[in-house]
Parts: structure tokens; sequence; C-alpha cells
């Protein structure tokens, strides 16, 4: 296997990841908070209520990392591809 192909498939597995990762994220917060918004202030039970508000900032911060990672994966996609065909040229004019 070559570099260009381990690299490609490096990248296809993680972005397999990622999108498995947002949509069981969603999935998460989709059945915690029905609708989707900042938990009440109990202030009766505040150990609850600093719970729910981890639990709803870690959702929005994980949500945050992962559309990054996804950019981030575009971007080294669309590089990998770039030097595919950079080393498929130069091949092909020392042959």
């Amino acid at each position: 296997m070559t570099i260009e192909a381990a690299g490609h498939t490096l990248l296809k597995f993680l972005r397999k990841r990622f999108t498995a990762a947002r949509a069981s994220l969603g999935a998460l917060v989709d059945w915690a908070y029905r609708p989707v918004r900042a938990p009440e202030v109990n202030g009766r039970d505040p150990v609850q209520t600093i719970a729910r508000l981890g639990i709803w900032a870690g959702s929005k911060v994980l949500s945050y990392f992962l559309r990054a990672g996804n950019a981030t994966l575009d971007i080294l996609t669309e590089a990998s591809a770039d030097l595919g065909e950079m080393v498929t040229r130069r091949r092909g004019e020392q042959t």
C-alpha cells in the first residue's frame, strides 16, 4: 500500500468516526433535552442543576469540537488529493 493510499484510507476512517460521533451526540442531546435548550435552574436541588448544566455545556463543547474536526478533515482530504495528483504527475514525468 502506498503512502497516499494509506493516508486516504486513514482520512476515510476518521471521517466515519466523526460522523458516527456527531450522530450519537445529536441523538443523546435530542433524547435528554426535548426541546434542546439550556436546563432550568432549580434552587431546591443544586446538585441536579449543576449536573444538568455540565451535561448541556459538555454537549455544546463536544459539538463544536466535532464540527472543527470535520472542517479539518475536509482540508486534509483536499491536501491529500492534491499531493496524490502531484506525485502521480511526477512519476509520469520520470518514466
